[in-house]
């Protein structure tokens, strides 16, 4: 019989899997290699309509920043960019890598549900790389999207990423699942092999996205595919948002 646990118990665990997940030496050759390849196109994008001239953007945290990728590629657009993540050894590469570079970028292990920074610290914060659907449980997703508000000054920018459900799931070849539905529906536990990890997810639809950000305090402005933005794949949603 599998073990029961209590919500709590469950997100505990979970969170704990995702960050052992992150840690493995291919998931950090993996994300610490991406490192220097910049900005994605959808990212571009987004940050010419959001953090481009005239937007009065000048401060931006990156939560769920890995090794680094998304900052120094804001970074190299005059911002100045700091980045979280539950992972030590992902910080450890960031830190490394902005050594590297002579980069100003701060970087801390933080969980995105608990943020050390002060109400309106920035005038912009991004998720991307679908680090959503790393949070685990409802509750869980709208105390991160609620601490992103939080540090967010009214008006300032807010930019998400995350997989839709209805074109990645028939994309998940069945012998990766190790677990679904578990603790909530739509929950999924699936194999990574490429990182050589177990990993937690969850995919959206244009509601659940949309319900959160109203719960946190932020008006979407656009929901949109990756495809729509330029890029060559379109299974994912890109959310633009203000802080209400």
């Amino acid at each position: 019989m599998t073990a029961r646990f209590s919500p709590p118990e469950a997100a505990a665990r979970l969170r704990r899997q995702v960050v052992d997940s992150y840690e493995t030496p291919e998931a950090l050759a993996h994300y610490g290699g991406a490192v220097t390849g910049g900005l994605r196109v959808w990212e571009r994008a987004v940050a010419d309509r959001m953090f481009g001239r005239g937007q009065g953007v000048r401060t931006v945290l990156a939560v769920g920043c890995g090794a680094g990728r998304e900052v120094f590629g804001l970074e190299d657009r005059g911002l100045e960019v700091t980045g979280v993540d539950v992972a030590p050894a992902m910080i450890a590469a960031a830190r490394t890598e902005a050594g590297r570079r002579g980069s100003r970028a701060e970087f801390h292990v933080v969980d995105g549900e608990r943020l050390p920074f002060g109400a309106a610290a920035f005038d912009a914060v991004v998720i991307w790389s679908q680090v959503l659907g790393n949070v685990p449980l409802a509750a869980g997703r709208q105390a991160f999207l609620a601490e992103a508000r939080r540090v967010i000054r009214p008006g300032g920018a807010m930019s998400l990423s995350a997989h839709d459900a209805a074109l990645t799931r028939p994309m998940l070849a069945p012998e990766r699942i190790v677990r679904a539905d578990d603790p909530e529906p739509g929950d999924l536990v699936i194999q990574e092999p490429r990182e050589a990890s177990v990993r937690y997810f969850r995919y959206f639809d244009r509601d659940d996205l949309t319900n959160l950000c109203a719960f946190a305090g932020f008006a979407v402005e656009a929901l949109v595919h990756t495809d729509d933005l330029g890029e060559a794949w379109g299974n994912v949603f890109v959310l633009m948002a203000r802080a209400i």
